[in-house]
């Protein structure tokens, strides 16, 4: 019972798909049963499609790793997922998926948290560092804010029965004297 054996066309992968044409790579798998449906599978950014062409480098689209100007190069894994690494960042280490962080003076660091006043500088050596200048009432150190006006509360130049105020030093230094003493001499750093 012979039959006769009529062409259904030519497989898709034959003629107009291109799995590769966004760059990605890939392998087209005709899926048959008289449908012009295909796969690209082997995919080098991505999962296998289905009627789309292989999903291209993640690093081309957009800035993936320069969107918070922070700097650094985008590299693609290439292992048949859409996974990407930044590198070379200005201000943090290396990111996979994210863009590389943006300057930690414009993105939380608060110089002037503790009423010392204060300018922000990024380190910028690839770590989310920053420094504080300019403080009135002397450094805090790597990381951290300015220092506080010494004259707190727990400050009392009164103490002893000998009067007095508080008085900040400024310019930079973190200490602060006892004038107005009752028995006429200022104490740096220390009650009357």
């Amino acid at each position: 019972m012979g039959g006769v054996c009529t062409s259904l066309g030519a497989s898709p992968c034959s003629t107009t798909v291109n799995c590769t044409q966004l760059g990605g790579g890939g392998i087209c798998a005709a899926i048959g049963n008289g449908t012009t449906n295909y796969h690209c599978v082997a995919c080098k950014y991505g999962s296998n499609t289905y009627n789309n062409p292989c999903p291209a480098n993640p690093c081309l689209s957009a800035t993936p790793c320069t969107s918070n100007s922070g700097g650094g190069s985008c590299v693609a894994f290439g292992d048949g997922t859409g996974n990407y690494q930044c590198t070379g960042c200005t201000y943090g280490p290396a990111t996979n998926n994210t863009a590389c962080p943006g300057n930690p003076c414009l993105t939380g660091a608060n110089c002037a948290q503790l009423g010392g006043g204060g300018n922000c500088t990024a380190i910028a050596n690839g770590t989310s560092s920053y420094q504080c200048t300019g403080c009135i009432y002397g450094v805090n150190g790597l990381n951290n804010p300015c220092l506080g006006n010494p004259c707190t509360p727990s400050i009392n130049c009164n103490s002893a029965g000998r009067g007095g105020v508080c008085l900040p030093l400024g310019n930079g230094y973190p200490y602060y004297v006892c004038a107005g003493c009752s028995n006429g001499s200022a104490v740096l750093n220390g009650n009357c």
